[in-house]
């Protein structure tokens, strides 16, 4: 009974292990994808707040630009980052 026993609990310790090693793995991973989202954000607020030259670009490109460009902020937004202080943290003063 006891063999039994101590067999059962070495599948469950090994079954607890194997979840906490798990989790660990992706803590881990979430850290990464979430640093990298970060950087993605920034560079894309950076990006779209460079002024386009006006040389040679339609009415119509402009609108365009313009129409993507304010798409593209309101998904960041609505995704929680802040394209005032390029963060996911606001540091701006509230509105």
């Amino acid at each position: 009974m006891s063999e039994a026993l101590n067999r059962v609990i070495e599948e469950q310790q090994k079954r607890i292990d194997d979840l906490l090693e798990g989790n660990k793995k992706l803590i881990e991973r979430s850290a990464r994808v979430f640093k990298q989202n970060e950087e993605l954000f920034e560079a894309m607020a950076r990006l779209l707040d460079y002024d386009l030259p006006s040389d040679n670009i339609t009415d119509k490109q402009w609108a365009d630009y313009c129409s993507f460009k304010h798409e593209v902020r309101m998904q960041m937004i609505d995704a929680g980052y802040c394209v005032r202080c390029y963060d996911f943290v606001c540091e701006c003063n509230e509105f």
